[in-house]
C-alpha cells in the first residue's frame, strides 16, 4: 500500500446499520500530478465533507466541475471520473438509498448522478452544524 495514502473504513452503530452502509475516510498526500479516478456504481447514496483541496468531476472528457465541500452524491448509474487538486483529505457516509428520502423532500431519482449541496437538503443551520462537527472532531472514528 501506498504510504501517502490512508484509506478506512468503519461500520456504523448497531441502531443505525439499517441506514448507513459504512463511514469511510480517505486521506492522501498532495501530489504533483493526480491521474483520474473512476467511480463505479455501487447503488449507494453518499454524504461527503471534502476537507483537504478541491476535487473535480469530469462531466466530459475535458470539462470538469468543482465538487462542493459537503455534498450528498445520489446514485450514480454508469461510471464517473474525479480528480484531486492537491491534498485529499475526506469523510463520507456512505448510505442506503432506500431510507435517505425520509430527511429530505427532494425525490431520490432528483439526486441521481450529481452532487448537491448539503445545505440545499437540510437546511442551512442543519448543514453547518453538521458540517462543524466533523471538522472540529479529533479523531475520524469520531466523526
Amino acid at each position: 500500500m501506498d504510504d501517502n495514502l490512508k484509506y478506512q473504513t468503519f461500520q456504523p452503530h448497531q441502531i443505525l446499520e439499517s441506514l448507513i452502509k459504512c463511514y469511510w475516510a480517505l486521506e492522501v498526500a498532495a501530489q504533483e500530478d493526480y491521474q483520474k479516478q473512476l467511480i463505479i456504481p455501487d447503488r449507494c447514496i453518499e454524504m461527503i465533507f471534502i476537507l483537504g483541496n478541491d476535487v473535480k468531476r469530469y462531466t466530459s472528457k475535458n470539462r470538469s466541475i468543482i465538487q462542493p465541500r459537503e455534498m450528498a452524491l445520489g446514485q450514480i448509474t454508469k461510471p464517473l471520473f474525479v480528480q484531486p487538486t492537491g491534498y485529499v483529505n475526506s469523510f463520507t457516509v456512505r448510505l442506503y438509498p432506500y431510507d435517505f428520502t425520509n430527511p429530505i423532500s427532494l425525490p431520490i431519482k432528483k439526486l441521481a448522478n450529481k452532487e448537491t449541496p448539503l445545505n440545499l437538503l437540510f437546511g442551512e443551520k442543519t448543514s453547518q452544524e453538521l458540517e462543524q462537527k466533523i471538522k472540529q472532531s479529533t479523531d475520524t472514528k469520531k466523526q
